[in-house]
């Protein structure tokens, strides 16, 4: 048996230093928890009033502003803590008021609960027309009861169930909620809720990935699963879920609805969605789909069965429908969306809660609350809600390019090039900062440009790229600031786009000399901050020179598919697999040994001897177009190098005559533009040292195949999405 008591003790104690303690009476034995007054006298009294099964109080705390000669009631917990009793101070209340609390540390008193640590306010949660509520006791459910004055006649008693609808705001890949609470097997996790100061914040499905493909006849194969550059369509704009690449933008959304299941399924309770509290000047938006996991689970994202039947079963691929008009599909600010009676098939009391998905259709921040009606459409309460702030998904994260945009002028050009740096390129969309971000920064540096995209497109498959990347690192649980540095690199089919030649080499050599842009790009980040470095295939000669010539600071770099030799991580001559008559060291101009500073980041390299740019394609670049010849009009560019003694000259001809000639003293023109690499790419690498700590085999592991670009190419389901969790474990 346990119980407390507030006791004023007077006996035997001088008039000044007479107090009131709190003691918990267990099996008859008493155990002070406090008293008060303090010695100050900033706390004048106290109360318990409510005791649940674990041992923790509740009640009230009489403090004094001495300052100001004022007084308030502050509602307080007291829980032990490793056998040391602890208190809590809630939020200000009344003084000497019935109070309870349950299990779930769920408190009601006057017309307050107290849950998930947020004071809500009882009358936000029921219909217009009831006064003078007070809520005297909650059980380890949530039911409430208490009294009112109700339009039905004064002093009725009233009977409060508990409803709610959340999301996964805490990103832990778990929703824990009010339909789920006494769940032992969630006991570790904490409670998804938002404010409007931390609201659940989710991008718009404003790209389109749900283009499909016909065969030669014209019928329909199936979606193409790519992003198309430019868009087409915004994908929001269907109301349908095309493809399994699309779901990777659409998060999960739970609503419970407690013991009101029978009333709902047979229509006499209906339920709807309506913003409140929006933002002013915003629209906040979405489209709701059912889900196809009765569970709610998030295997839409993670398994390609799960994501099949979602996308291909009318049900679940279609825009959930408004009652009062079956053409509306999208929850906005212009009323109440009241769902169809068919789309709560299932619910029961063993099953009281709705899983579903949505999409951002549109930007803003407000609270989407449950709005509960009788048959005949007249509201009869409102429920549970949460936060949710939409975003272009341009504003959740930063990004950057090298300067000068254009690139620095080709190496045989007399002018030295211009020492690279960078500019914002936010291009009208601010970076805006979560309220969760955690200290670290994941810079993700690209490639060369992909084959025929040149001008605007190349940048736009670039930024595409670059927000692949940051949404499926979200989904991993990420919390982290992402940021983009573009650099303008080549395209590897130049000469069938403006007839210059094929690009690598040029590409290359930028790549090199972009390295100082990268680094001011990650000196601008918060001190505070760990930096964390992920390239991709050429984009590591960028991060390469960042490290080995600029100065970069960071925890760790990663390196996945990289297109630059093993040789400038590791000098031991076993990966020599080419003899050629070439340049070797680095103080030669060559490539061996380029890293040869004490790097402190942690460097992972993501390798896959099946990629076959990174390995027949990049072998043969070495092979056949180094060192590299270039026409310029009448004009012909041609780089030779000499072994004994090691030299690298640039010549030009006009036809067979010399016109000049000059020796390379640059280490990166000489590295890009002539020098034979006999080790093959880090992007081959099995066993590879030196400056790499750790190696991580993507053929093995995650069966890329012969793609270059597997992680953001192919849709999120299955190896991909093992892909970003390996990847998360990089950037902790």
């Amino acid at each position: 048996m346990t119980g407390v008591s507030r006791l004023l003790h007077t006996e035997g104690v001088p008039n000044d230093n007479q107090y009131f303690a709190i003691t918990l009476w267990t099996n008859g034995v008493p155990e002070e928890v406090t008293r008060y007054p303090n010695p100050d006298g900033s706390a004048l009294s106290v109360n318990a009033v409510a005791l649940n099964d674990d041992g923790i109080i509740a009640g009230q705390l009489l403090i004094t502003d001495q300052e100001n000669n004022e007084q308030h009631t502050s509602w307080v917990l007291w829980m032990k803590v490793k056998g040391q009793w602890r208190q809590k101070e809630l939020f200000e209340g009344n003084y000497d008021v019935r109070m309870r609390l349950n299990h779930n540390l769920q408190i009601v008193g006057d017309s307050i609960l107290i849950q998930n640590g947020h004071k809500v306010d009882l009358y936000d949660r029921i219909a217009s027309g009831f006064t003078n509520l007070t809520a005297y006791d909650i059980n380890e459910k949530g039911y409430i009861v208490g009294q009112a004055d109700t339009p039905n006649g004064p002093n009725r008693a009233v009977f409060l169930l508990p409803v709610d609808i959340a999301v996964d705001a805490n990103k832990d890949g778990i929703i824990k909620f009010a339909g789920n609470f006494n769940d032992p097997e969630l006991v570790e996790h904490n409670i998804d809720q938002t404010s409007e100061d931390a609201p659940y914040r989710f991008w718009l499905n404003d790209d389109d990935d749900t283009e499909v493909q016909l065969d030669d006849e014209g019928e329909l194969v199936g979606p193409k699963e790519a992003d198309e550059i430019p868009p087409q369509h915004l994908d929001h704009s269907l109301h349908k879920i095309v493809s399994k690449r699309n779901l990777e933008d659409f998060s999960r959304l739970w609503i419970f609805i407690g013991a009101l299941h029978d009333g709902i399924v047979q229509g006499d309770i209906q339920i709807g969605l309506r913003w409140r509290n929006v933002t002013p000047g915003t629209h906040p938006a979405i489209n709701i789909y059912p889900s196809e996991d009765s569970e709610g689970s998030d295997n839409y994202l993670r398994d390609e069965g799960a994501a099949l039947r979602q996308i291909e079963d009318d049900v679940f691929n279609n825009a959930v429908r408004d009652k009062f008009d079956p053409n509306r599909q999208t929850v906005d600010t212009s009323g109440v969306f009241v769902l169809q009676k068919e789309y709560w098939k299932g619910i029961d009391s063993k099953n009281p809660k709705k899983c579903l998905l949505f999409e951002g259709v549109s930007e803003g921040k407000g609270e989407l609350q449950l709005v509960f009606f009788d048959r005949n459409g007249a509201e009869i309460g409102s429920g549970g809600s949460l936060w949710l702030e939409l975003k272009n998904i341009k504003k959740m994260y930063v990004r950057a390019k090298g300067t000068p945009v254009e690139g620095v002028k080709p190496p045989w050009e007399p002018e030295n090039p211009v020492p690279t740096s960078f500019s914002d390129d936010s291009n009208g969309f601010l970076f805006e900062r979560a309220p969760e971000e955690s200290n670290h920064v994941a810079i993700y540096v690209h490639g060369i440009h992909a084959p025929f995209y040149s001008g605007n497109n190349a940048y736009q498959a670039n930024i595409t790229t670059a927000e692949t990347v940051f949404k499926r690192l979200w989904w991993a649980g990420y919390k982290g600031r992402f940021a983009f540095y573009k650099w303008p690199a080549l395209n590897p089919a130049g000469f069938f786009l403006n007839g210059t030649g094929f690009e690598f080499n040029q590409s290359e050599y930028r790549a090199w000399k972009y390295g100082r842009g990268l680094v001011r790009f990650a000196n601008a980040v918060p001190a505070n901050y760990k930096r964390h470095i992920f390239a991709h295939s050429q984009g590591n000669a960028v991060v390469a020179s960042a490290f080995q010539q600029y100065g970069l600071k960071a925890s760790s770099w990663i390196i996945t598919q990289g297109a630059i030799p093993i040789s400038c991580f590791d000098s031991d001559l076993r990966h020599y697999v080419y003899d050629y008559n070439t340049p070797d060291l680095s103080s030669e101009l060559g490539y061996r040994g380029y890293l040869n500073r004490d790097i402190t980041a942690r460097v992972t390299n993501f390798f896959n001897a099946q990629d076959t740019v990174t390995g027949f394609i990049w072998d043969v670049n070495h092979s056949l177009f180094k060192p590299t010849i270039e026409l310029l009009g009448l004009t012909r560019i041609e780089y030779w190098y000499f072994s004994d003694p090691s030299a690298v000259v640039l010549r030009k001809y006009a036809g067979n005559i010399l016109l000049s000639e000059r020796e390379v003293n640059d280490v990166h023109e000489s590295m890009a533009m002539a020098v034979k690499s006999r080790s093959r790419a880090i992007g081959q690498g099995v066993d590879v040292g030196g400056q790499v700590d750790t190696p991580v085999d993507l053929h093995a592991t995650f069966d890329f195949g012969d793609e270059h670009g597997s992680q953001w190419e192919s849709p999120i389901q299955e190896s991909v999405f093992r892909y970003y969790q390996r990847l998360l474990e990089e950037l902790e």
